[in-house]
């Protein structure tokens, strides 16, 4: 079983600072998770930026319900007759990282 963690960000700042910064956000989870045992291997990370907004704002606006890193729907794929079937997304929850300041993360590999 994998998980999956999407970071996020508000709207301001560059679309790459963004994207790094919600790297960082979800990486931060990642570690939270191993910490707690759970495999490295089983843990992936992604990064929204500032895409996918909780509250729709427009660029340069400072919203924290936007800065979050989230777990992605679980998929379960089934293999039968040589054709995948996957399944409905299970267990969707919102995953708050309790990190003082993620710029400081730096992610791994």
């Amino acid at each position: 079983v994998k998980i999956s963690i999407a970071g996020h960000t508000d709207t301001v700042g560059s679309d790459s600072y963004n994207y790094a910064l919600g790297g960082r956000r979800a990486d931060a989870v990642r570690q939270i998770l191993i910490a707690q045992g759970v495999p490295a291997s089983s843990v992936i990370v992604v990064s929204s930026g500032k895409n996918n907004l909780k509250v729709k704002t427009e660029n340069n606006v400072k919203n924290a319900d936007n800065r979050r890193a989230r777990k992605l729907p679980d998929v379960k794929i089934k293999e039968t007759d040589d054709k995948l079937q996957v399944s409905e997304p299970v267990d969707v929850k919102e995953m708050d990282a309790k990190v003082a300041d993620t710029k400081e993360i730096k992610p791994t590999e």
